[in-house]
């Protein structure tokens, strides 16, 4: 394919650079984090239109019913598991 010698040495860093760098700034801010989550509540966070930004932070139906049911409420704002109002 080539006719010689490409004779980059060391300037084959430079195009790693050139393909790494774009490609890995891309993984960190457009990949959506999944940790802990079930494939239920990620088809969840999909179908809602959620920003892949927020899906960390993001409190699912399944997680507010969760709350609920152990004595938590989930609140905008303030993060899950805050504890219940008590009347």
């Amino acid at each position: 394919m080539l006719k010689g010698e490409v004779k980059w040495g060391v300037k084959t860093g430079f195009f790693f650079l050139a393909t790494g760098l774009p490609g890995s700034l891309w993984a960190w801010y457009c990949l959506p984090e999944i940790a802990r989550r079930t494939p239920a509540e990620l088809d969840e966070l999909f179908a809602k239109g959620v920003p892949t930004r927020r899906f960390k932070t993001y409190v699912t139906d399944v997680q507010r019913e969760a709350q609920v049911a152990g004595g938590t409420v989930a609140r905008e704002g303030l993060g899950a598991g805050q504890p219940a109002a008590t009347a």
